[in-house]
């Protein structure tokens, strides 16, 4: 029978296993939802073997899963075969073998994917489908019907290109069978066209929480071999015995991550460049250069939906956040819920206050009275936001003022994205024209830490109309980074917002190290060493039209830039 596999992703193609009896219908989808497991298994599933193999060359990773299952009940039984995938890794093969038929896969483009999909669906075929049960991972899995005592195996291959972050690049390989498994190994070959540095491989993470590395006996046996400067070889057999230690859940077997760290050796300030077959990628991460000035505005949800441990985390984050800053940096605090409060630190009773410009209908549920952290009094018409509020110099007194706003910050009410994200735009404009007052230093540069756990309930709503609006505001380019804390943020809208704003978004996961997610990400945004970057090349170098993005709003310290392209023929290249 024709089975079919659903796998949710935003992006402009998928992959699709060619509709006929010796193949499987396959579409590539991505759900963004967290902490989710596929369904549980009701009947035993034998893995026999799991291996890993995954080859790193000038920052790209390939990677070969495969895996083979047995069941071993006498009547037939739906299978499931699962692979954690990193979020940023893409699908470039895929087969499997269900006794002695082999089913291979082939590219559609999206819409043609989807189509195919309906039309198997609408056939009565089987569906799989992915979720989400791993940090900053995607759950692929497919079911299959093995006959009893039946085998079904498969390889599955994806690729990645590694990002450089806090100055090493991480590959990560999820390893989550739910069970000891006999032949389980994990190979991963670095080869670099510079001599590696920093080169670790973490303990493994069970618990898969930032700096949560404990001792657990399993990184024990993993081998580190370094055949040249430039080359490394890691290899993890785990023993059934150590599959099975007590640090572990006992039957389920490893359940974790493998992370091997490491970097480059220090690049000339332009930059290298690889070449293969015509193509050439160039890769820019200078880390001898003194850190630009900034104005940080954080823009922080203190709905109601942030009430308890949440409100908690984000205010230890943010003290720790604030004691980061440099003292030639600004910044400001913005909170919204309801309203909007821009926090006037030299008089907190001045602080402005923006009330939402449209109510949605049936959301006057508490009393406005009762607007947490807000100030008492409201003024009708708020004065101009760069004449009220100035930006902050991050000197010890305006440091300590702010904690002492964070520290009183409680939760409640609805979530006004539309005027948190107004105001923002508004304060980063304003930047340009307070920060460099009666000085002749640089301006620094504004950059938007926008935090929130929910959707707009207040105001405007409609997403649409909330980018378009920042699109409008934001006329000097300056940066958005958001923060998706919790399963009930739309990371979909927030990486809309982010993108389409010179910055990116992130999840911030509900776990007792949320505190250490957003301290990491903002030592991710917290040195700007460059500003409006354009890549050139010389004329007939590079083929029209096949550049990557050649131009970056920013480069941060630890971070790099990328772009790739084609040759033509019989043309050489240099970085200067």
């Amino acid at each position: 029978a024709l089975c079919v596999l659903t796998a949710v992703v935003e992006c402009s193609t998928s992959v699709l296993f060619r509709p006929s009896s010796e193949s499987l219908l396959l579409r590539v989808i991505r759900s963004h939802q967290t902490g989710r497991s596929p369904p549980d298994e009701t009947d035993p599933v034998r893995i026999n073997s799991l291996r890993v193999d995954s080859r790193v060359s000038s920052r790209y990773a390939y990677t070969l899963v495969s895996s083979s299952v047995t069941n071993p009940t006498n009547d037939s039984q739906q299978i499931k075969l699962s692979v954690l995938l990193p979020e940023a890794a893409f699908i470039t093969g895929f087969t499997l073998k269900v006794g002695e038929k082999v089913y291979r896969s082939f590219m559609k483009e999206k819409q043609e994917a989807k189509y195919q999909y309906q039309t198997a669906l609408y056939n009565g075929l089987t569906a799989g489908h992915l979720a989400v049960s791993a940090r900053d991972s995607n759950h692929f899995y497919i079911s299959v019907n093995v006959e009893a005592y039946g085998r079904a195996s498969f390889n599955l291959t994806y690729e990645q290109l590694l990002s450089r972050t806090l100055g090493v690049y991480n590959h990560v390989i999820n390893l989550h069978p739910g069970q000891v498994v006999p032949d389980l190994a994990v190979t991963v070959e670095v080869s670099e066209s510079h001599p590696l540095t920093k080169l670790s491989v973490l303990p493994f993470n069970t618990k898969g929480q930032v700096d949560s590395y404990e001792e657990n006996g399993v990184w024990e046996e993993v081998k580190v071999e370094r055949p040249t400067e430039k080359k490394a070889l890691i290899i993890f057999t785990p023993s059934v015995a150590t599959q099975n230690k007590p640090s572990l859940v006992e039957g389920e077997g490893l359940s974790g991550q493998l992370i091997v760290r490491y970097d480059v050796e220090n690049q000339p300030p332009g930059g290298s460049i690889l070449v293969n077959e015509g193509y050439f990628v160039h890769f820019v991460s200078p880390g001898d250069l003194a850190p630009l000035r900034k104005h940080a505005i954080f823009t922080l949800d203190v709905s109601g939906s942030m009430t308890g441990r949440k409100l908690e985390q984000l205010k230890e984050a943010m003290v720790r956040i604030l004691d980061d800053l440099d003292p030639e940096d600004f910044f400001n605090i913005i909170e919204f819920s309801y309203a909007v409060t821009v926090w006037n630190l030299d008089s907190l009773s001045s602080s402005a206050v923006i009330q939402p410009e449209l109510h949605t209908t049936g959301l006057w549920w508490f009393n406005k009275a009762e607007l947490p952290s807000t100030p008492s009094v409201s003024p009708p018409t708020s004065p101009p936001l760069h004449n009220s509020v100035p930006p902050y110099p991050a000197t010890s007194l305006y440091i300590q003022k702010a904690k002492d706003v964070i520290e009183k910050m409680t939760a409640g009410g609805g979530t006004n994205i539309h005027g948190a994200l107004k105001t923002a735009m508004t304060a980063a404009a304003a930047s340009f024209n307070n920060t460099t007052a009666n000085t002749t230093k640089p301006k620094p540069e504004p950059i938007v830490i926008f935090l929130t756990d929910g959707d707009p309930t207040i105001g405007i709503t409609d997403h649409n109309k909330i980018l378009s609006m920042v699109k409008d505001l934001n006329v000097k380019q300056s940066a958005i980074f958001s923060l998706a804390f919790g399963d009930g943020a739309d990371l979909s809208f927030l990486r809309r917002l982010s993108l389409a704003n010179n910055g990116f978004a992130r999840n911030i996961y509900e776990a007792s190290d949320a505190a250490l997610q957003l301290q990491n990400f903002y030592r991710e945004v917290a040195s700007p060493l460059l500003a409006n970057v354009t890549f050139s090349y010389l004329p007939g170098q590079v083929v029209r039209g096949s550049l990557t993005s050649q131009n970056f709003h920013s480069l941060f310290l630890g971070s790099q830039l990328v772009v790739a392209g084609r040759l033509n023929k019989t043309t050489q290249i240099s970085a200067n």
